[in-house]
Formats: C-alpha cells, sequence, structure tokens
C-alpha cells in the first residue's frame, strides 16, 4: 500500500469515549484477579459516560449510552452495586448528597443504560441466540458507546483461549 495518502491530508484526531483514557471505535479486555475491582469501575465508568460528566481527572466530552452484561450478578446485585456506586459518586462528606440523583438524574439514565442479567444461563443458552438478544438491548439506548461484559471469560465459545488472536477474533 502506498503512503502518498499521508502526505495529503493531516490525520483526524482520534475519537474518546473518555479522553485520554478510553478511545471510542475499540474493544480491549480488563483483566485481573477476581475482586480486584473491575465490576466497580464498570459501575463508576457508566454513569460519567452516561452523563458525560468526569472520570476522576478523565474528562468524557460527549454522553453516550452503556450496556452492562453480566454473568455474575443478578438484578438485585447490579441494584445495590449501581446504587452505591451513584450515592458514592455525589456525595459531599460535609453536607451528604450534593445532588437528589435518584430525581434529577433518572431520564438521562433510564435511556442511556441498561442491564443484561445472563446469571445462571447455561452454555447452551450461548452463542447467536445470546448475542441478537443483547444486540436488540444495545438498540434500546441512546447513543450506544459502550459495553461492558462481566466476565467475559464465561460466555466465550468452549476452547477458546481469550488472551489470544484467535480469542479477539472470535469475541469482537
Amino acid at each position: 500500500t502506498s503512503i502518498e495518502f499521508i502526505f495529503d491530508t493531516e490525520p483526524k484526531p482520534r475519537e474518546f469515549l473518555v479522553e485520554d483514557f478510553m478511545p471510542a471505535h475499540e474493544s480491549g479486555l480488563l483483566v485481573a484477579q477476581g475482586g480486584s475491582g473491575k465490576g466497580h469501575l464498570q459501575l463508576n465508568l457508566t454513569p460519567a459516560l452516561a452523563l458525560g460528566s468526569s472520570f476522576g481527572p478523565f474528562e468524557v466530552r460527549k454522553p453516550r449510552g452503556v450496556v452492562l452484561v453480566s454473568y455474575e450478578d443478578d438484578a438485585e446485585e447490579f441494584h445495590r452495586r449501581f446504587w452505591a456506586a451513584m450515592e458514592l459518586r455525589y456525595r459531599d462528606d460535609r453536607d451528604g448528597l450534593t445532588v437528589d440523583w435518584r430525581r434529577e438524574l433518572r431520564d438521562v439514565l433510564v435511556r442511556r443504560v441498561r442491564f443484561v442479567n445472563l446469571r445462571g444461563l447455561t452454555k447452551a443458552h450461548l452463542g447467536p441466540t445470546l448475542r441478537d438478544h443483547v444486540l436488540r438491548v444495545v438498540a434500546k439506548v441512546e447513543d450506544p458507546g459502550a459495553l461492558f461484559i462481566d466476565p467475559l471469560g464465561r460466555i466465550v465459545p468452549p476452547g477458546v483461549q481469550i488472551n489470544s488472536q484467535e480469542g479477539a477474533g472470535v469475541i469482537v
């Protein structure tokens, strides 16, 4: 391939979901030992993405929809964890909650966040049917930008290693 195009125009800037932290239009893996906080990271990234607010020192320039797919947490556990993440996000230790997020942010979060509970499914339920179900959920989210699958290792086809080129291709 010729590199002539490089000299004709300046490159487009990279697009980020979370500035200098999470590029848009990319897939990636968050790999760590169980119980190390991967789910908490996802639950704290979710409102930042959905509301277009900061994630620590990183800016979210454009709000985007988020779908959380869980093979471990049922709806009741998701309820507890998301509630706790939102309360911590909007807590001011001096004065208590700085915003009644349940009232003020409800409509935006309902439009931009969905949860898919896969707990209890067996390998027989996985594959194209599951993929199609998740895609129908993604289609209901306003301007989807992120899809978190936790834990990915439990829903890949048997024999696929997710830390390999072959596994990465199957996942994408």
